[in-house]
């Protein structure tokens, strides 16, 4: 079987035997790919740099669909992400995109944009600089890719398919509610309105800038990268919160980027 040539970011690695190891990749044209890489471990191998999580290389595959495994023949180093190796913050940071990218991209499923974004995320990286704007624009990015986008404005604010422009009574032009705060459902996949809010706990409290911030992120996504703005903050602890029930799972890293902040607290 011919074999392909492909851009991607090793996400997991774990060791196969004394001599290989198998990872988990992010390639650009083949979703998520889990390799077995023979020979890995060894001195002289066709592994140049080794296989190191939050690296971007190019990766000589075989894929066979009949098998949950590809074999990796050879990988070319191409970047390592200093920042994630020097600095704290952007270590816990750059194992939460990996983190979330193993847990969300299904095998085979190919995204290039979402590959693209999750680059620039990690070369945006920088130590001393807050990580909370790259994560913001990835994992906005993350949720359009895979189909879970929130919903910024209630179901019936706008009326049978018209645009964000247009505007229901008490809300803004974007059809979102003029309210100070607003009622954000992670099961219901966004904004609710507050008659809809019965359930305690079901619904999250969440101030009307952060849901702005979120509703410019696709015509101002430089906004997002603003380290003096607290509303960037609050947005990415959001998505990240949103991902969280979307994929009905906790990330450990999660909390080491943002700190174990629960669901009831205004965001």
């Amino acid at each position: 079987m011919p074999g392909v040539l492909d851009n991607a970011i090793v996400l997991r690695v774990w060791d196969y035997s004394e001599t290989s190891q198998t990872a988990s990749l992010l390639s650009r044209e083949h979703g998520v790919v889990r390799v077995l890489a023979k020979g890995a471990r060894r001195p002289a191998s066709k592994f140049g740099g080794g296989l190191e999580p939050v690296t971007l290389g190019e990766a000589s595959l075989i894929i066979k669909p009949a098998t949950e495994l590809a074999s990796l023949i050879e990988w070319d180093l191409r970047e390592i992400f200093w920042p994630v190796r020097r600095e704290l913050r952007c270590h816990y940071a750059g194992l939460y995109i990996a983190d979330l990218l193993h847990h969300t991209v299904l095998a085979g499923d190919a995204h290039p944009r979402l590959f693209d974004a999750t680059l620039e995320a990690l070369r945006r990286l920088t130590p001393g600089e807050p990580v909370e704007g790259p994560l913001l624009l990835l994992q906005w990015d993350l949720l359009t890719e895979i189909g879970y986008r929130p919903r910024l404005a209630p179901p019936d604010a706008s009326t049978s398919g018209a645009s964000d422009a247009s505007a229901a009574p008490g809300a803004d032009r974007a059809g979102r509610p003029s309210a100070s705060t607003v009622r954000f459902d992670p099961t219901a996949g966004g904004v609710i309105s507050d008659d809809d809010a019965h359930a305690p706990g079901a619904s999250w409290q969440v101030r009307r800038d952060t849901v702005d911030v979120l509703a410019r992120l696709d015509s101002e996504r430089a906004a997002a990268l603003d380290a003096g703005n607290p509303s960037v903050v609050r947005a990415s602890r959001l998505l990240a919160a949103y991902l969280r029930s979307v994929m009905d799972r906790e990330l450990p890293t999660r909390h080491l980027v943002f700190g174990p902040q629960g669901p009831r607290k205004t965001r």
